[in-house]
């Protein structure tokens, strides 16, 4: 907030805020469903993403987009997020990526396209013990 009224503000570059994904969706079921493969009593829901992210380049061929990352990390990586030292532990690698090869399976299955392939399935908790 400017106190000063002669102070004049012009914006010089915006864009919208991205549309919103629906939680009623195919995507967003199988999200869900590897979540609880990996944690019974984990929640599912809906986060709103306070900052700008690279999702308004994917929506012109993307019908749903879900900035999600499986990663676990303490409350104080968090707060560096996108700040200095970002990062995560070099453990908590190998889940997410069978995390995202599963999220990449489960999407495949549901299509005509998964009648070319021979899709193998990776144990959820093979990485993450």
């Amino acid at each position: 907030v400017v106190s000063n009224k002669d102070i004049e503000i012009n914006v010089l570059n915006s864009k919208e805020a991205s549309r919103f994904s629906p939680t009623d969706s195919r995507c967003f079921k199988i999200i869900g469903d590897l979540c609880k493969g990996l944690e019974p009593n984990s929640i599912i829901a809906p986060y709103l993403v306070m900052g700008g992210t690279d999702a308004c380049y994917y929506e012109p061929i993307c019908e749903n987009i879900y900035r999600y990352a499986p990663y676990k990390v303490s409350v104080g990586l968090l707060h560096c997020t996108h700040g200095t030292n970002e990062r995560i532990p070099v453990d908590a690698v190998a889940p997410a990526v069978v995390f995202l090869t599963e999220l990449s399976l489960g999407a495949l299955r549901k299509t005509k396209l998964s009648e070319s392939y021979e899709l193998e399935t990776v144990p959820l908790t093979a990485l993450t013990a």
